[in-house]
């Protein structure tokens, strides 16, 4: 199949999402197209082009304006084979296109197997806007580093919620960019997938307690992409479902002698996950507070995605007034002071909401109520 489209092409005003593979043209296998001084205007579609096998396009002199790809200009899926699938673009314009990944290249779960040759030469982009990650390049594997490439091409207030330019898996994984050392200097413009979790440089590395304490210093952890940035978290409750967001637990790590009691369940928010405020039960010793992420939200999961403190059980000072009993549903004793609220007045706070009244003239929970006198009968029958 052989198509050659010159100088008299303008598609404007299509609207065909609803549609899966509505694109500019149907690439079937081992198919060729031209398009030369084109102009492709308010397209609304699901892709530009979508990857096939052994088949090639070529753009030159085109100007793409004003659309919105649901799958970004042209998609790269392992749902298809591709392998021979080339595309070259010159001396072309994208201006104010619309995507949610990756405006002008989506490429999605390709093996390594697979073979593409994606070129893009001499070209303008301009004012592209991916509503989530990428505003040029999206990529959610390792393999676009050898397939897309960017050669003396202008790239000019592109945006993206993550990767004004190209957000990928890792460093390695991006595409070939001849200019990249320049686009670089800009914030923003690369941004990867998370590579680890770490904790914030204000937040406290060690905590000592005793058993039973409940953890109060907060412990925030950033996620943190293979650039050292610190990657940003959606947090519009409008916008949120539940699988976006990042769940972590919290645990001591590698040990029988202790424990945490509460929520040890959360989720992070606001580009934070928090320790949350939860008890820990034990035996005194030196141990490893643990907060390792479970679900990964809108990324891909990576390994590094555990963060530790060091913890202290302190001996029980029973010498000093402390209790050491068993308060919560573990076998661990908790260490604890006395507490009384409201107080024991003149009686003595023996426990938790437990006084002691033996030497006062008083009794009652708290140590304020006058013992009942009781009555004298003798006395009663006497005087009768």
């Amino acid at each position: 199949n052989y198509l050659d489209i010159n100088s008299h092409l303008n598609l404007k005003d299509i609207k065909n999402t609803e549609y899966i593979y509505s694109t500019i043209a149907d690439v079937k296998t081992k198919s060729f197209y031209t398009f030369e001084q084109c102009i492709f205007d308010s397209l609304s579609i699901y892709a530009g082009l979508t990857a096939s096998l052994s088949s090639k396009a070529i753009f030159k002199n085109c100007t793409i304006t004003n659309s919105y790809f649901h799958k970004g200009f042209i998609d790269l899926d392992s749902l298809g084979e591709f392998t021979g699938f080339y595309v070259n673009v010159t001396n072309s314009i994208f201006k104010n296109n619309r995507s949610y990944n990756g405006v002008i290249v989506n490429s999605q779960d390709i093996s390594s197997t697979s073979s593409a040759n994606l070129n893009f030469m001499d070209s303008i982009f301009e004012n592209n806007t991916a509503i989530n990650y990428g505003g040029i390049v999206y990529s959610n594997n390792l393999n676009t580093n050898r397939f897309v490439n960017f050669e003396n091409c202008e790239f000019i207030n592109n945006n993206a919620f993550l990767g004004d330019i190209s957000f990928c898996l890792t460093k390695e994984s991006e595409p070939q960019f001849s200019n990249k050392d320049d686009l670089r200097k800009i914030k923003g413009n690369f941004v990867t997938n998370p590579t680890e979790i770490r904790i914030s440089s204000d937040s406290v590395k060690s905590v000592s307690l005793f058993s039973g304490d409940t953890l109060n210093e907060k412990i925030n952890c950033n996620l943190f992409d293979d650039y050292g940035n610190i990657c940003k978290l959606n947090s519009d409750v409008s916008l949120l479902t539940h699988d976006e967001l990042i769940f972590f637990n919290i645990g001591i790590i590698d040990s029988y002698k202790a424990e945490v009691v509460g929520q040890f369940v959360s989720y992070c928010w606001k580009n934070n996950c928090t320790f949350p405020s939860i008890k820990v039960v034990g035996e005194p010793g030196n141990y490893k507070l643990g907060l390792t992420l479970f679900t990964f939200g809108p990324f891909d999961k990576f390994l590094e995605n555990s963060v530790y403190v060091n913890l202290t059980i302190k001996p029980c000072a029973e010498e000093e007034g402390y209790i050491h009993q068993i308060t919560e549903k573990t076998k661990f004793k908790s260490c604890y002071f006395p507490t009384c609220n409201p107080g024991c007045n003149s009686g003595e706070c023996i426990n938790i909401n437990t006084c002691n009244c033996a030497n006062t003239p008083y009794t009652g929970l708290y140590c304020n109520e006058y013992y009942i006198v009781e009555r004298n009968n003798i006395i009663d029958w006497i005087v009768i």
